[in-house]
């Protein structure tokens, strides 16, 4: 029994890993764009850069992509073993910051963060209004008032690991939701050095590309 066990969490692990390392930046920068946008700005395949250099319209589309691949992988999995998805829920968030179809060099989780995030929130309205609303609320006034979308990350997932402290009683999604936030923060270390220099890039969410 634990040997099948042990199966099923690496197998989850593997489906986590591999829904979370589709590049969606790169496909769309490459098949619409005609651009790898590995070779611009940051070089990095998340959303943010994305957006840099193709465009806000297109930093939305690439940060609801690579929520979905967390959001339907939690799902999915959920479906089949609710325990064991949370256990390997980090898996599609290390799979996107460390994707095996793009030589290991990905984005930095947040987007797939709060794919699952929205996932495990949906027990109750009253639940999902903190949950979600409550760092939304943090980000975006982080993100519009600054323009550091970095500060905006890791600011609203801190804020969601404190909601979840305080108000959920299952402690494993509250585990989840911290480790999750640690690994943010850890991926943003070198936008945390910029902030402090006061060099970091800005990024507005409501202004078109020239």
């Amino acid at each position: 029994m634990v040997m099948n066990m042990l199966l099923k969490a690496i197998l989850f692990a593997l489906i986590g890993y591999v829904a979370g390392s589709i590049p969606w930046a790169l496909i769309i920068g490459k098949v619409f764009y005609k651009t790898d946008i590995r070779e611009h700005g940051s070089g990095n395949l998340g959303a943010t850069n994305a957006g840099r250099v193709l465009g806000t319209k297109v930093f939305y589309i690439v940060a609801v992509l690579d929520a979905m691949k967390g959001f339907i992988a939690y799902m999915v999995l959920k479906q089949i073993d609710p325990s064991l998805a949370l256990l390997t829920a980090v898996f599609t968030v290390i799979g996107h910051c460390y994707p095996l179809f793009s030589g290991f060099k990905g984005g930095k989780g947040v987007a797939t963060s709060a794919g699952i995030l929205l996932a495990i929130s949906l027990t109750s309205l009253k639940y999902f209004a903190f949950q979600v609303g409550i760092p939304l609320i943090v980000f975006a006034g982080l993100a519009l008032t600054t323009q550091y979308i970095s500060l905006g990350s890791m600011c609203a997932f801190i804020s969601a690991s404190i909601v979840c402290w305080c108000m959920n009683p299952d402690k494993r999604i509250c585990i989840l939701i911290t480790l999750l936030t640690v690994f943010i923060i850890y991926k943003h270390k070198a936008n945390i050095q910029r902030l402090l220099n006061h060099t970091e890039n800005k990024f507005s969410l409501t202004k078109k590309k020239e």
